[in-house]
Formats: C-alpha cells, structure tokens, sequence
C-alpha cells in the first residue's frame, strides 16, 4: 500500500512507470530469446524511453526538494527526447524497411539533446527557477529550450506519423491492420500531452489533473496489439510458404515419376497413332472413318499433351497459333459427349464465332477440358451447364462454366487452386491448378465464384492478342 503522504497526482505518472518498466523488463527478455526480431530492440527503447519520461515525471510529484524537482526535471526530458525514436525504427522493423532520413535525425537531435542534459548545466539553458502551478498545488522546472526542443521533436514527428500512418495504409492489406492501431496509439498519447500542456499553462482543460501518463499507456497498449497483430501476419506467411515448399517437394517428386511415365506412355502412343495409320489404309466406311479420326486426333493431343505435362512446375512453353475459341470448345463438347449424354446434362454453349485469341490449342483445348469436367462432375449427370464466350474490357476474351450444381463454401474455394488437393477418391488435385497455370502461361486470369447450394461459376479470362500480354501479366 503507497504511504499516505503520496499525493494522489502522484500515482499517474507512478502507475505508467511500473507499467513500462514491466514491458523494458518483457521486451528485453523477449529480445534474449529471439535475437533475430529486430521489432523487440526498438519496442524496448520506447518502454525504456516512456519509462524514464514518467521516472522524471513521478520525482516531480513527490516535491522531496528544489535539486530532486530539477533532476525529474532532466530525467523527464531525457526520456521524451528518445520517445520518437523508438517507434520510429519499430514501424520501420515492421515495415521491412530502413528508418532513413528521418531516423538519423530523430537519433542525432536526441543524442544531442541527451548530451546538453547530462554534461551542460548552465541557468539559461536548464536551471531556470522552478513555477509554482496553482491548479495541481506543485512546483515544477520552468521551461528550458532544450525541454521546449524535446516536446518539439517529439509531438511534431506524432503528427508527422499519424498523417503518413493514414497516407501509407489507406489502401489495406496486412499493413492496414497495424496501420491503424499505431496512429490511434499517437493521437490518443498526442492528445494526452496537449491536454497536459494546456494544464501547466493554465488553460481550460477537460480534466483537473495531468492525463499524459494514460495517454502514454494507451500508446502502449496499441503498439503491442500492432506487434500481436504482424506476429499473426508473419505466421501466417510462414505456414504459407510451408504449404508452398510442400508443394514445390510434390511438384518435384512428380516430375521426377512423370519422366519415366511419359517415356512409357509416348511409346503406346507412338505405337498407335502407327496402328491408326494401318487402320485408315483399310476400307472403312464413313462413319467409321470419321470416328477413327476423332481417335486419331484425341491421341495425337495427348501426345502433346503428355510431353508437355512435364511443364507443370514452370510456365509452360507455347505453340501460338491464332484460333477460334467457340471451334475449340465445340471439339471439347465433343470430346465429353460421352459424359454428357450418360446422365440428364444439358450443355448450352453461347459464343460469338468471331472471337479469336492467339494461344496454344493444344494447353487450351486440355485447360477447357478439365473445367467441363469438373463442372459434369459437381452436376453428378444431372444439372445444366452454361458455356459461354464474349468480349471482356481491356482487350481481353472470356470463357465462362456455369453450372448449377452444389457449389463450394469459402473454405473449398481456398483449396481447388492448390495442387494436390481433391475431394475425388480418385483425383490427384491437379485439374484446376493446371488450368491456371496454363492460363497465366497466356498472360491470362482465372477466377471462380461460387455459391452452396447455387452453384459455381469459373471464368477464364484471355488476351485477344498479343499486344493484351502486358496488361494481362500486370493484373
């Protein structure tokens, strides 16, 4: 229990530094354990910082004696010239970035500033007589330039990082989130000293006693909750680039296995595409001869196909040829036809013959093939399917799959674009991964929606021609 002799202005300032000697005490420890955060040295220096501006701050309260006045005096305006530079390097750590200009000067006018405390003692510049506040009923150092060239350096770079806090993180993403809690944390504690210093001048003010010191507490409290939440970011982003390194493993391993694969396959498939060649010799009827090349053909794409499956894990190398997507999609329908005639499926393609884009046939026709099938799939042989082909803004072309099956909730729509990842029991997950990765090989974009219950909707989004590449590769 404090003595009763303690004036009450006294616990305040007394609250704020046990608070921050607590968190110097955290910080440091924390800083022990992990060296490589750069974010806890620069968060120790604005505890320690705050702890000694209300050390000062409390010395002044008790009014033990003229010298121990001047003394919390310093002590105080030591602290407060070291304040901004402590977060000032801490919003930088978080950043990734390096303080600059503005750091090296917050560092320079403070040490500065430290030295005329520490090793100057002269009345104009510190040891003025000390003024009595009628209002508190204490005695405090009058105003020296060097306390006048701290609170200076200290409120003006408050403000200066509010508005570029504001400036800088409008736009939102992960930043936005500790953007927000850093400029609150200053305004509150910018407020604060504004309120304190009107006090001591005898203004009107809100509140009969100094409240700098729960301004300075809240500040605290924003920072950490700013440095709780980049530590959720940073973790996230790890186990992010723990999936991806994952998945680069797979990629690997598959790449090692679809080597000795595609040998065996491309050898049956040199093998038929020899028998195909014996068969159409023969007298066939038309009918049959026409199936026989619809064979002929689907072999020889996955022929292509299956030297370019390869190319998974890196952008695929493409074939460019101008071509027509509604006649690409209409050999797709066909090559699904037998799909969509075992079930009740009705297939409604909408498409603008003119259309054309330049692209690799062979990675599109297997890119509209792999969407038709999941779409034929999610409608389980009963359902409607909408195709359609149409112009897009910015000289792209669209090619839409609607279907109306269950469709995906948020968490499914997060997973589909993840290599192997399936909800088939015979799937591997690579249909839609493959799809986007052929698709931004085009310098183009895909983009699903979908709705439970409603359905789901995949657009892929094309460049008409080349000259649409550097726009498609900048969104």
């Amino acid at each position: 229990m404090l003595p009763e002799n303690i004036p009450s202005v006294v616990l305040g300032p007394l609250i704020a530094l046990a608070v921050h000697l607590f968190l110097t005490c955290q910080s440091l420890l924390r800083g022990l354990i992990n060296p490589g955060m750069k974010e806890l040295k620069s968060l120790s220096l604005f505890y320690a910082s705050v702890a000694t501006l209300f050390l000062g701050t409390t010395v002044i309260s008790l009014q033990f004696s003229e010298p121990a006045i001047h003394w919390g005096g310093r002590t105080a305006t030591l602290g407060t010239c070291w304040l901004p530079v402590g977060w000032i390097y801490l919003i930088a750590a978080l950043e990734g970035k390096r303080a600059g200009r503005v750091g090296r000067l917050a560092i320079g006018v403070a040490v500065l500033l430290s030295l005329v405390l520490v090793f100057i003692d002269h009345p104009a510049s510190l040891s003025r007589p000390l003024i009595y506040v009628e209002r508190l009923g204490l005695w405090f150092p009058a105003p020296s330039p060097v306390r006048v060239a701290a609170n200076c350096l200290t409120y003006t770079l408050t403000i200066v990082y509010i508005v570029k806090m504001c400036r800088d993180h409008r736009r939102g993403g992960e930043a936005f989130g500790y953007g927000c809690l850093f400029a609150t944390g200053l305004f509150l504690f910018l407020l604060g000293g504004l309120h304190d210093f009107a006090l001591h001048s005898g203004w009107p003010t809100p509140f009969p006693c100094p409240v700098a010191w729960a301004g300075s507490i809240c500040l605290s409290l924003f920072l950490s909750l700013a440095m709780a939440w980049q530590y959720r970011n940073l973790q996230a982003r790890l186990r992010r680039q723990n999936e991806a390194l994952v998945e680069a493993r797979s990629l690997a391993v598959l790449g090692a296995g679809a080597a000795a694969v595609a040998h065996q396959v491309g050898g049956f498939l040199n093998k038929l595409a020899f028998a195909f060649g014996i068969l159409k010799a023969d007298k066939l009827s038309p009918d049959s001869l026409e199936t026989l090349e619809t064979m002929e053909r689907g072999a020889s794409q996955l022929a292509d196909f299956n030297r370019r499956f390869l190319t998974f894990a890196r952008r695929p190398r493409l074939n460019l040829a101008r071509l027509s997507l509604g006649q690409a999609l209409r050999q797709v329908i066909k090559q699904c036809r037998s799909a969509i005639e075992a079930g009740r499926v009705v297939v409604e393609v909408s498409d603008d013959q003119r259309l054309e884009v330049v692209g690799d046939l062979v990675l599109l026709h297997q890119a509209f093939v792999n969407v038709l099938t999941n779409s034929l799939e999610a409608v389980n042989g009963q359902g409607r399917i909408s195709i359609a082909i149409r112009p897009a803004e910015g000289g792209f072309v669209e090619v839409s799959f609607e279907d109306n099956g269950p469709g995906m909730d948020r968490a499914q729509q997060e997973e589909v674009f993840k290599s192997f990842r399936t909800t088939k029991a015979e799937g591997i997950g690579l249909g839609l991964p493959l799809v986007r990765n052929i698709i931004e090989a085009h310098s183009g974009r895909v983009r699903l929606e979908s709705w439970p219950g409603r359905g789901t909707l995949v657009t892929l989004s094309l460049p008409a021609s080349p000259e649409g590449w550097s726009s498609g590769q900048r969104g």
